[in-house]
């Protein structure tokens, strides 16, 4: 009898595999979210359920996966937000993982500084240094973020409420500041930072200086300012200081043989900065230390004191005064206008010009109720080229 044998084909089992691919480089604006799709293909088997993972995301950054995993082939999008990352060039890898298989796939990712020339940007008490702050809803949450932040041309709308910021040193050696600001416009970009609504975005913090400046050709608009130290401090050129009602600064964190001021210049050469339409009212009355605080104190180069009402300082209404440096040096106050200010109730005199100030024209200003002298000129018979009109 013949045999007949019967051979099966045998079976052979193609175990699950793989791969994984994205859409390439990306970019992204400090702030602003960027997204990828990563693709996982099916190689071969059966396929599984892939979860993701990513790595190298830049300290500040955050990233996110929908779906968190799928099974291939399939896509997921991956979501990167800014944040506060530093500006650069990195390296994201993805991870796909199926049990122990796990592929990778690449790509750079480059952070982009927010623009820094013209735009309109905001600050709130809601708000947060995380976001862009180029709307309303969006925006920043201090002025000292917003002021690392901008450029040339931009202005800084600051919606009212109360801002509290932490009083921090802004450099080795120098004072603490409750609002520094340390960026430049130009003189065909000049740099605002205003209140939305005159006097209701409210500054209050104890520092060496409640609002400390070292930009030039920026204008600080409309805000009141209270809590103790200096109220604003300027280091700056061509800045304009208008409509602000600064108010109610003991001086006690400057009381010394400096004393403190409601508005203030620096002793460094700094030129063309004016002062216009401030209400400065009770200043240094929380130190008993001689000189006191003048409610504005302008130290240095040309500028304009006008339409100002200052009323309770501890010393001078206004002191326009130098007393160290060389008139060749440019560090001493000269070509200064001092018009129609309204000074009152002052600790010592209604306004003191100081003995190496010069070229001063003082018109139209309105002084009383004053302890000494209604205006005091440090040279005897005024100093070279000082005029006094009205």
């Amino acid at each position: 009898a013949s045999e007949v044998q019967t051979l099966a084909n045998p079976v052979t089992t193609t175990s699950f595999d793989f791969s994984l691919s994205n859409g390439v480089a990306k970019s992204v604006t400090q702030g602003q979210s960027v997204t990828n799709a990563v693709t996982a293909s099916l190689v071969s088997g059966i396929s599984q359920s892939v979860s993701f993972s990513a790595s190298g995301i830049p300290s500040g950054a955050s990233a996110s996966f929908s779906p968190t995993s799928c099974t291939p082939t399939c896509t997921t999008t991956l979501t990167i937000h800014s944040g506060t990352a530093a500006q650069g060039t990195y390296t994201i890898t993805v991870t796909g993982t199926a049990g122990t298989l796990s592929k990778t796939t690449s790509f750079s990712l480059t952070v982009n500084p927010v623009s820094t020339t013209g735009n309109t940007y905001y600050v709130a008490t809601t708000g947060s240094d995380s976001n862009d702050g180029k709307t309303p809803a969006t925006a920043w949450a201090t002025i000292t973020y917003a002021a690392t932040k901008i450029g040339p041309g931009a202005t800084v709308h600051v919606a009212p409420g109360l801002y509290t910021p932490t009083a921090t040193s802004p450099a080795t050696g120098w004072g603490s500041a409750g609002v520094f600001t340390n960026v430049s416009g130009t003189a065909s970009a000049r740099i605002t930072f205003i209140s939305d609504t005159k006097w209701g975005a409210k500054i209050k913090v104890t520092a060496w200086s409640i609002w400390l400046n070292w930009g030039s050709y920026i204008d600080i608009v409309g805000f009141d300012i209270s809590g103790d130290g200096h109220g604003i401090l300027n280091y700056g050129s061509n800045v304009n200081i208008i409509n602000n009602h600064i108010h109610d600064l003991p001086e006690a964190v400057n009381c010394n043989a400096s004393g403190g001021t409601g508005i203030g210049m620096s002793y460094q050469p700094v030129d063309n900065n004016n002062i216009i339409g401030n209400l400065v009212e009770r200043i240094g009355y929380g130190c008993s230390i001689n000189p006191g605080s003048p409610g504005i104190y302008f130290t240095t180069g040309r500028g304009i004191i006008a339409n100002n009402i200052i009323h309770n300082p501890s010393h001078a209404g206004i002191q326009v005064y130098r007393n160290q440096g060389t008139a060749s040096a440019g560090t001493v106050p000269h070509d200064v206008l001092v018009a129609n200010n309204t000074i009152f109730h002052t600790g010592t005199t209604g306004m003191t010009i100081g003995t190496m100030a010069y070229n001063i024209t003082v018109t139209n200003n309105i002084i009383y109720d004053t302890v000494n002298w209604g205006i005091n000129d440090g040279y005897p018979g005024g100093g070279p080229g000082n005029t006094y009109l009205n």
